[in-house]
């Protein structure tokens, strides 16, 4: 069977789509976990225990029995009746597609892939530029800026800004070519990103994108706190709150005993509310 590579446009193309599906449904924007474990179970000789994939992805156990439910619930994988775990087929089916896509960045159609080890990795490298595009364009797309510093981005995803950028710059626009990101340096030498109009256009139908976009409350604490991502603007609220409480109890804590307690209900409610928030931002 032949193997045809893709054009500049074409290939830009699956990318998108590929960011689009990993987000819509492996949740790829909070973790790589799910779909590290859909690859190994399809290298898999037998069907392993959670356990045994713990063990061979160095994952905490808890992180790959919430990945395995979450799997199983979206008929990903499969339990067998020993206890152990198997790809299910829309799981088989899911892995050849994605990895006739990312594989030497080479579309195979119906050609059957043998995944390896070494592919497995190049995978998963792959993975973390599409999980930095991914989340560089959501917060390119809700931040109240047009254009954002490297050095932010960097610190914000606990990398060198040099690894940072190479990520990008695979999707960033050249001369006549397509691209989602735009990179512009200062005159002070800072660089900085940007959406493209292709970007936007893209970043619009991303499932968080959709789900954060109206939320007004929440996009005016990022404004105030000056926060990159809503997860990092209730947790700098969070701690604002957690201060101020604190200040407000050792200050009147002989004197206003209702004050008092309302500063415990205070600090229990940001609590409460950066525990639910975290789960459903990036």
């Amino acid at each position: 069977m032949c193997s045809a590579y893709l054009s500049s446009r074409e290939l830009m193309h699956k990318k998108i789509e590929l960011i689009k599906e990993l987000d819509a449904t492996l949740d790829f924007a909070k973790s790589t976990a799910q779909l590290e474990i859909m690859l190994y179970l399809s290298t898999s000789k037998k069907s392993p225990t959670v356990r045994e994939i713990a063990q061979a992805l160095n994952m905490k156990l808890k992180t790959a029995y919430d990945a395995l439910n979450k799997l199983i619930n979206k008929e990903l994988v499969e339990r067998t009746d020993e206890g152990s775990y198997k790809l299910s087929t829309l799981g088989n089916e899911y892995v050849e597609k994605l990895v006739s896509l990312i594989v030497d960045g080479e579309l195979r159609g119906s050609q059957q892939i043998s995944l390896n080890v070494n592919n497995i990795n190049a995978i998963i490298r792959n993975l973390v530029t599409f999980k930095h595009v991914h989340d560089v364009m959501l917060i390119l797309a809700l931040a109240n800026s047009d254009k954002i510093e490297l050095k932010k981005l960097a610190k914000l995803f606990k990398t060198s800004e040099q690894t940072l950028s190479e990520h990008l710059e695979l999707f960033c626009k050249k001369d006549g070519s397509l691209g989602l990101l735009k990179r512009t340096v200062g005159s002070d030498g800072t660089t900085y990103y940007s959406l493209t109009e292709l970007g936007r256009q893209e970043v619009s139908k991303f499932m968080t994108y959709r789900r954060l976009r109206n939320n007004k409350l929440l996009l005016a604490i990022m404004r105030v706190t000056r926060s990159l991502t809503p997860k990092q603007a209730i947790l700098r609220m969070a701690l604002s709150s957690y201060v101020l409480a604190i200040a407000g109890m050792y200050t009147i804590l002989f004197t206003y005993t209702g004050i008092i307690i309302s500063s415990v209900i205070l600090a229990y409610l940001s609590a409460v509310m950066t525990v639910a928030l975290y789960y459903d931002l990036f």
